[in-house]
């Protein structure tokens, strides 16, 4: 198993009992339709594979 340290611990978010996370204001305030696909892909293959710290093995 991979140990792995969170570096910032006033950032890392709650997101209740599931571990997916995407701020609201990205949907609102149009960043996510500033993104191109492959940007997008990348964004929600990083969001899906991060445990409930916001880290992930791809980082």
């Amino acid at each position: 198993m991979i140990r792995k340290k969170v570096l910032a611990h006033d950032r890392v978010r709650a997101t209740g009992k599931g571990f997916s996370f995407i701020p609201h204001r990205f949907l609102t305030d149009g960043f996510l339709q500033s993104l191109s696909w492959h940007e997008l892909a990348l964004y929600l293959f990083l969001v899906l594979a991060s445990d409930r710290n916001g880290l992930s093995f791809y980082v």
